[in-house]
């Protein structure tokens, strides 16, 4: 869940930033215009502003119609042409029309028409083009500004800075050398440039927009707040949270002696500086700003206000990535209401809040529920961002990971290649949001078994990312852990090993000891050390991990279970059945306190139980577990059909060991005739010899044999038993081909 929800999250969270940028510039453009002597300005302008200050943005719309304006700027052509007299009010008609394309664009920005928002500030660019004289150059670099964000916004990165750029460039020519504006444009570059995963850059610009904005309006001014904001900002995503941080606290302060008490500026940037200590692992000072921030929004803001709604949606992310899904749902379901109560059933951020909660259903094992929100959210974001819009893509893999989850791994293929293909068409084969299309391709080609496609698509996302931002980059850092999972799947540990070796101290250095991408890449190692059975090796890592996690803010209860499940695993390798026990018992209370009785991870956790107990001797309590992980993984159909063999098999054992081997061998039969699995084969083999049916065991030994050898992780041990026994028969029933098949001559 936790990587649906960044995906999710770090894609709709564009949509809440335009959405956020969008009506702070409303709210900057009002008050400019309320500065506006609208008695000097025309009937058109006078009324347009009057029904924007009153909230009517569709009457504002329809009196700035295209047909209008164009009248207008016809008529302000003919006055200029007349005689010079007329010229300097000519020019201030064409300045008042090009605020009235401003306006426009503003509204349409503000509702998410971004395309006619854009051809709105192409229409005025080139009126400015056209009537050159009657324009300054702050005039120009503004309307270049506010195409180059609008541009960024719609994921235009490239044309973005092309134009940004052409803006700092007129500032640098023509207005002084430290100069607010010039500040602005910098400010403006790292934000489109962070985008582009040009992180030095973007630091470089965001540096000097707080470096040139304290020079010019001083150290205190609420616009070196917003610069500091920025550079926060551009840090964070960097991977440097320490210096976002203290940048955020440093904004904090400025912004609370140079704001209202109720700007909504203060109440942001509770919750970035709750992000930093998110990304840090500091779960409950993350919780402590968030609940901050959406507490100041309570007090000065209405109830209904989308700022609210927006916070609570993060809080309920917060919470969700704690494990308290149930407080989340809450959180979110509040934060839906209020967005369907302000924008309608169809706006982007109520299909925002649906993913979210879609995250979460998942989480707690509910895929078909979490599929409708999904599906509800997919149809919502076509009607209003259509068909091409590159979330959309982001969307397409998280509903690939639930038909993952749900055993329905064609159509999650299908699923991560239709993100694919639209990522790739609409924001081109660069986009740092492929890779995380890659990533999934590659988790969805690992359940299929594919391990050669799964390590090609994720070397993909890795080379993706790391071109981007970096190889210290989380991103980087989860996708070397999920590729090392893999390798763990396909048998291949010590080239598992070796990469997630190559990834914890990354992982350390750039997001600490607490991180949870830490804690999984230190569990997969010792699973890699567990499979190997160097049990003392794995121990290390799963105890220093098992200790952070009861240590950590907030317990992940799944997490902790799978720690306890591992080492109860490795002290039965170590032949300490008591310790293993304990530890399996505790692995069983967690997960049925906290995801109840009927979920997958519980299963798991019963078959632990049950493999302590035969080794314990207590065959008959070990079948009573057995039973009822085959049961939960029963009713969920095909989403767990690749589970049960190995459950049978087990229960085969203990059946075996009570003497009732018709039992046992119908288990083995059943297993094997849904997966054929070495360790089935080797338990027929050894009934079969037992009861003096010479030629089934070696034919079961043959099935055994080959497929240990073909499987990269049988340990050398394992080859060496099996091939021992295997000579050994064949000798005895004078089986010379098995002899030769196997080189045991």
């Amino acid at each position: 869940m936790n990587d649906s929800l960044t995906t999710i999250g770090d894609a709709m969270a564009k949509l809440s930033d335009q959405r956020d940028a969008a009506m702070a510039r409303a709210r900057d453009i009002a008050h400019e215009l309320a500065l506006v002597n609208l008695d000097d300005a025309s009937q058109r302008y006078r009324q347009a502003f009057e029904l924007f200050r009153s909230g009517q943005v569709d009457s504002v719309l329809l009196v700035l119609g295209k047909e209008q304006l164009d009248e207008d700027y016809r008529k302000a052509g003919l006055e200029k042409v007349r005689g010079e007299e007329l010229i300097a009010s000519a020019n201030e008609g064409i300045r008042q029309l090009a605020k009235s394309y401003r306006l426009k664009a503003q509204v349409l920005e503000a509702t998410l028409n971004y395309r006619d928002a854009m051809a709105t500030l192409d229409r005025m660019k080139r009126i400015m083009d056209e009537q050159a004289d009657a324009f300054d150059a702050v005039q120009r670099i503004e309307v270049l500004r506010y195409i180059g964000r609008l541009t960024g916004q719609m994921g235009g990165y490239d044309d973005a800075f092309s134009i940004l750029r052409s803006a700092l460039q007129l500032a640098e020519r023509d207005l002084p050398a430290q100069d607010a504006l010039t500040a602005s444009v910098h400010g403006d570059l790292a934000l489109v440039l962070v985008e582009q995963g040009e992180y030095p850059e973007a630091k470089a610009h965001a540096r000097t927009d707080v470096e040139m904005t304290g020079t010019v309006l001083g150290a205190d001014h609420y616009r070196r707040g917003e610069a500091l904001f920025t550079l926060g900002g551009v840090e964070q995503k960097a991977g440097e949270p320490d210096s976002a941080q203290a940048n955020f606290m440093t904004a904090l302060g400025i912004w609370r002696r140079s704001l209202d008490p109720g700007d909504i500026r203060l109440c942001k940037i509770q919750g970035a500086i709750g992000m930093t200590f998110y990304r840090e692992g500091e779960l409950d000072s993350a919780l402590r700003y968030c609940e901050r921030g959406i507490a100041l929004l309570e007090e000065h803001a209405s109830p209904d206000d989308p700022e609210v709604a927006t916070a609570n949606s993060n809080i309920g992310v917060l919470l969700a990535d704690m494990g308290r899904s149930d407080q989340a749902l809450m959180y979110m379901d509040k934060a839906r209401r209020t967005q369907e109560k302000v924008y309608g059933i169809d706006h982007p951020y109520v299909a925002q809040v649906w993913c979210n909660m879609a995250s979460v259903l998942e989480e707690m094992d509910r895929p078909d529920s979490a599929l409708k929100l999904y599906t509800r959210s997919m149809a919502s974001l076509e009607r209003s961002l259509g068909h091409d819009h590159p979330v959309l893509a982001t969307l397409h893999s998280n509903m690939a990971a639930v038909y993952e989850n749900m055993g329905e791994l064609p159509k999650a293929l299908e699923e991560t290649r239709m993100a694919a293909v639209l990522m790739i068409k609409e924001a081109g084969p660069d986009h740092p949001d492929l890779s995380m299309i890659y990533n999934s391709m590659g988790v969805v080609f690992s359940s299929m078994g594919r391990s050669d496609s799964a390590i090609h698509y994720l070397d993909m996302a890795i080379r993706s990312v790391e071109k981007q931002f970096g190889p210290d980059h989380q991103d980087a850092i989860l996708y070397h852990q999920n590729k090392g999972k893999v390798l763990i799947d396909a048998g291949l540990y010590d080239q598992a090993l070796d990469e997630l070796r190559a990834a914890l101290p990354r992982a350390l250095r750039v997001l600490g000891e607490k991180a949870h991408e830490v804690r999984g890449i230190r569990a997969n190692i010792g699973s890699a050390f567990l499979y190997m059975e160097e049990v003392d090796s794995a121990l290390v890592q799963l105890d220093a991990c098992q200790s952070i996690e009861q240590h950590a803010d907030h317990i992940r209860p799944p997490f902790l279970a799978q720690l306890l499940r591992d080492r109860s695993n490795a002290y039965r390798i170590k032949g300490d059945a008591t310790r293993a026990l304990s530890l399996a018992d505790s692995s069983l209370s967690i997960i049925q306190e906290h995801l109840g009785s009927e979920h997958y991870l519980t299963a798991m956790s019963h078959v632990e139980v049950a493999h302590v107990l035969a080794q314990l001797g207590r065959s008959a309590e070990a079948v009573q577990h057995f039973d009822r992980a085959l049961a939960i993984e029963t009713a969920a159909g095909a989403s767990r059909a690749d589970r049960i063999p190995a459950i049978l098999i087990g229960r085969a054992g203990s059946y075996a060991t009570m003497g009732d081997t018709t039992r046992a061998i119908s288990d083995l039969q059943q297993a094997m005739a849904q997966q054929p699995l070495a360790e089935g084969a080797w338990r027929l083999y050894l009934i079969s010899s037992h009861r003096g049916r010479l030629e089934e065991a070696l034919d079961q030994l043959i099935v055994c044999a080959r497929l240990r050898n073909a499987w990269p992780g049988t340990l050398p041990k394992e080859k060496r038993v099996t091939n021992d026994a295997l000579k050994a028969l064949a000798t005895k029933l004078h089986r010379k081909d098995v002899l030769e098949e196997f080189h045991l001559n």
